[in-house]
């Protein structure tokens, strides 16, 4: 549900709970102007394709502002040179009520071997994440439908070395599933907000918040964001 002016949490608090897990990456679309700062303070501001032409920024978000996408080729391209054990990346997103395929972020540099994760919505509305052990990629849904025109924070974590995938919905793990094996990969130099990888398969719907980090959030992490979001 899209909080009301006085709902708990927001802007402030949910930045305070993410910048305390220490995310690489913090991207709050909270500027009018073309350039995306990172306000995880580690420099990885950006600029979308096109000077953001095809997507608007709006001001009544769960956070603040968000950017509202169209599906086209406003992603963002982010630069990326760490192979970590562990990653997670969270977002806050409403996606759109239609049955498409919506990617908030990947690492996607080609086809298969070359797609070390990626981070979807599919057309049923479940949220799917993507992680590819080498031999082959390895699907994780969440069973919960996300396109109900509401904002909802979506959470994927990934561990390299035991295979295991989490997915997250508002706070919730929804599932965890083992099947990638224990396997490490090498992730690529560029990841991509919005979009499957550059400029290919952009989101459409609404996006407030996304960030990464270097390691697995706990589910008390999750639930700690989840609570501060307001949503």
């Amino acid at each position: 549900m899209v909080p009301s002016a006085v709902a708990a949490g927001g802007a402030a608090a949910y930045s305070s709970a993410v910048l305390a897990s220490s995310p690489t990456h913090f991207y709050r679309f909270n500027s009018l102007a073309t350039d995306e700062t990172d306000f995880s303070g580690n420099g990885n501001d950006n600029t979308p394709p096109n000077g953001g032409s095809e997507s608007t920024f709006k001001t009544d978000g769960p956070t603040g502002t968000y950017l509202e996408m169209a599906g086209y080729s406003d992603g963002y391209d982010v630069g990326y040179s760490v192979n970590p054990n562990a990653f997670s990346c969270e977002v806050i997103v409403r996606p759109s009520e239609s049955a498409i395929v919506d990617y908030w972020g990947g690492n996607d540099s080609g086809g298969g071997s070359t797609r070390p994760w990626i981070g979807r919505v599919a057309s049923d509305g479940e949220v799917t994440a993507y992680a590819n052990n080498q031999a082959g990629p390895v699907f994780t849904t969440s069973g919960v439908d996300v396109r109900d025109g509401a904002w909802h924070q979506i959470v994927f974590t990934h561990n390299w070395t035991s295979g295991e995938t989490s997915i997250f919905v508002d706070g919730a793990v929804t599932n965890i599933d083992a099947s990638a094996g224990s396997t490490s990969k090498q992730l690529n130099s560029v990841m991509t907000v919005g979009s499957k990888k550059p400029g290919n398969s952009m989101w459409q719907g609404g996006i407030a918040e996304w960030s990464f980090y270097e390691s697995e959030l706990s589910a008390a992490d999750v639930l700690t964001h989840f609570n501060a979001s307001g949503i």
